[in-house]
């Protein structure tokens, strides 16, 4: 029997599976030997700081922060600013200049800056749907979580990236 478009040949065996699709591809995936990492190990019990965005204009601010990020490995600066309650998203282009956004946050704990690979931050936002988020994170180099409010308990684990002066 010849294949058609749309035809999909299904092969298995304990070690892979292969997708066959029509005459044009072949998707394998193969079953990877080893221990899965422990990443439940990764994530905090708790908080010093816990801010909380409205989902959209974070996201939007990290989009227009990450066109001057993407001159140069993509690393955005969040400076937590508790006395006036908000975010400060900046980026540097070594050709182009800086760049600075400030997003209204409720902040507890104390300020700080942290850095973060703003494609992570992105991928995370995207695919929540609530209209606040909550960033928690202890300090500069812990591993931080973005959960969506409101909505089924999603833990979005990101780490930052080291800042040096």
């Amino acid at each position: 029997m010849a294949k058609q478009d749309g035809d999909v040949t299904l092969r298995c065996d304990p070690t892979q599976v292969v997708f066959d699709i029509g005459n044009d591809a072949r998707i394998t995936s193969r079953l990877l030997e080893g221990q899965y990492p422990n990443y439940r190990q990764l994530i905090p019990k708790t908080f010093a700081r816990q801010i909380t965005v409205e989902r959209s204009a974070f996201a939007d601010a990290l989009e227009r922060v990450a066109i001057l990020a993407a001159q140069k490995n993509n690393i955005v600066k969040i400076n937590i600013d508790t006395a006036a309650q908000e975010l400060k998203l900046s980026a540097e282009a070594p050709q182009l200049g800086s760049g600075e956004e400030n997003l209204p946050a409720q902040i507890s704990g104390e300020s700080m800056t942290v850095a973060f690979n703003v494609k992570y931050l992105l991928e995370g936002l995207k695919v929540m749907n609530s209209s606040n988020v909550q960033l928690q994170l202890n300090g500069e180099t812990q591993p931080a979580i973005i959960r969506p409010l409101g909505e089924a308990q999603i833990k979005y684990l990101v780490m930052p990236i080291q800042i040096r002066s």
